[in-house]
């Protein structure tokens, strides 16, 4: 019996030494992994490693493939495939300006400090009343001062832009402007030059360098090295850059308009300075219906909401009926409705929630009744989750106690 138990000891020392053996080599290799350089590459680019301490760069681009859409409106047509962005509107709706945008998010490597963009479009209009503007933008995530972190446009704002190049031609049968624009100090100063609405197709190249010295901005005939406009910036310009915006408009129920951007190259040189993520959840609130609202005589309830956020703007909204599937509001920046229809005599819950860009989730609730007429009105059949479960404990407790009091009571 001794000897047997020498045995198991010797035998639960190895299973033990065996699992200390298992565990230091799982340390080893997480030490091994955690100690190798981050590196942060887009698809087109080339691989580049990324430090706190050091300046790198350049990355060049040679095309559009990172460019994702950022604003969207259902109203025109835009594709982007690779070497080309293509931006079409045919008169399709009778809203006055019909927004698409495509943005390149460098704050996904940090803060830019120098650069160099070229970028080239090719614009066709079919009459001189159509509306047409373009511009490439470079942004950043904080205000001129840098103390108030703004992250990515929630909207078109100039409040968080360091320099924008492009042309103007949305009034119908007037005279448009090439315009080079920055915001020193966040005080745009903008250098127009006219521009004939009469010409109507055209080819234009943007570049824009920011260094030591300053910036310079230029918009120009890129086969003739005809100079359109252009300026120079010397100070009031140093905000960081954390992303290149290219915004295209159009307008005007008879316009038709057809804009390619073609061609894309930028140097871009990362700074030692942090960017600060956006921690903040949307704002969400619903308006109606309001909670704790009966509904007689109609089961077609209209849900209202508002959603904002101050860091790096709304990136989708979702909504749910009773728990069920959550239903993308498409276009949240100017959608805050959804429609629900033959909705169920009883109570129901409707649940929104809104994302921004850096996941970060803020919800609103409201609780509501659809009856026929007033006389039907029912208890609650739908509440908040854990709703029944706490009643289910309450009516439990009420009862038991009710038991111990029946019970004392014949005792006496």
């Amino acid at each position: 019996m001794e000897f047997t138990g020498k045995i198991i000891r010797l035998r639960n020392m190895r299973i033990k030494a065996g699992k200390v053996l298992f565990i230091l080599m799982i340390l080893l290799l997480s030490i091994g992994a955690n100690s190798t350089i981050n590196t942060h590459s887009f698809n087109t680019i080339d691989d580049k490693i990324l430090t706190k301490k050091d300046i790198i760069g350049p990355v060049d681009h040679d095309d559009f493939s990172n460019f994702t859409l950022h604003e969207n409106n259902p109203n025109v047509t835009s594709t982007k495939s690779n070497h080309i962005i293509y931006y079409s509107y045919n008169g399709c709706s009778t809203h006055y300006y019909n927004h698409e945008n495509y943005i390149l998010d460098l704050g996904l490597f940090g803060n830019v400090s120098d650069f160099s963009i070229t970028t080239r479009f090719q614009f066709n209009m079919s009459y001189d009343i159509d509306e047409l503007s373009f511009a490439m933008i470079a942004g950043s995530y904080y205000n001129y001062d840098r103390d108030v972190y703004l992250g990515l446009p929630y909207y078109l704002s100039a409040k968080s832009y360091l320099a924008e190049i492009g042309i103007i031609d949305n009034q119908p049968g007037e005279s448009a402007r090439y315009f080079t624009s920055a915001y020193p100090y966040g005080i745009e100063n903008q250098i127009l030059s006219p521009h004939s609405s009469a010409d109507l197709t055209d080819v234009l190249e943007l570049l824009m360098i920011r260094n030591f010295s300053g910036l310079y901005a230029e918009c120009r005939v890129p086969y003739t090295d005809n100079i359109l406009t252009c300026n120079y910036w010397a100070t009031g310009i140093d905000i960081p850059v954390n992303y290149i915006l290219l915004d295209f408009m159009s307008g005007y129920e008879d316009s038709n308009v057809n804009l390619t951007a073609f061609d894309f190259e930028g140097s871009f040189y990362f700074g030692d300075v942090p960017v600060y993520p956006d921690t903040m959840p949307p704002f969400v609130y619903i308006h109606t219906p309001a909670n704790g609202t009966n509904i007689y005589d109609n089961n077609t309830v209209e849900v209202d909401w508002d959603a904002s956020d101050v860091g790096s703007g709304i990136e989708y909204t979702s909504i749910s009926l009773d728990y069920g599937p959550w239903i993308n509001v498409t276009n949240p920046i100017y959608t805050s409705e959804y429609t629900f229809y033959d909705l169920a005599e009883g109570y129901h819950v409707v649940w929104v929630q809104a994302f921004d860009y850096f996941s970060n989730k803020g919800e609103d609730i409201t609780v509501f009744g659809v009856f026929e007429d007033e006389t039907r009105t029912i208890p609650p059949t739908i509440a908040l989750p854990g709703f029944t479960y706490i009643v289910t404990i309450l009516s439990t407790g009420i009862f038991a106690l009710s038991v111990i009091i029946i019970k004392r009571c014949k005792k006496k």
